[in-house]
């Protein structure tokens, strides 16, 4: 019983950290199958119909060192999954 114990208390304390470790990106612009989030470019591939200009995000996987990566709507909780994409910006709008 004191094992159990000690278990619960030491996942209750250890929480707060955990929360306070996911970072919120704002989705800035949405085009065609890309999205911009805070300042860096993700692919679409699946999940992504829904979400919008202006959803705040946060990543289940470090966006940093990633191939792929789900996106969670901290709003409603909605996931979207990513393909991390190095050093591209937008596409260009059609003329």
């Amino acid at each position: 019983m004191r094992t159990i114990t000690a278990a619960l208390i030491m996942i209750a304390m250890s929480l707060p950290v955990f929360a306070q470790n996911k970072v919120e990106y704002p989705i800035v612009k949405i085009k065609g199958e890309y999205m911009l989030i805070g300042q860096k470019v993700y692919k679409m591939i699946s999940g992504c119909k829904e979400f919008e200009e202006g959803d705040v995000v946060t990543f289940s996987e470090d966006p940093i060192t990633c191939e792929t990566v789900t996106a969670l709507d901290v709003t409603d909780l909605k996931e979207c999954k990513l393909e991390c994409l190095e050093n591209m910006e937008l596409p260009p709008d059609p003329e």
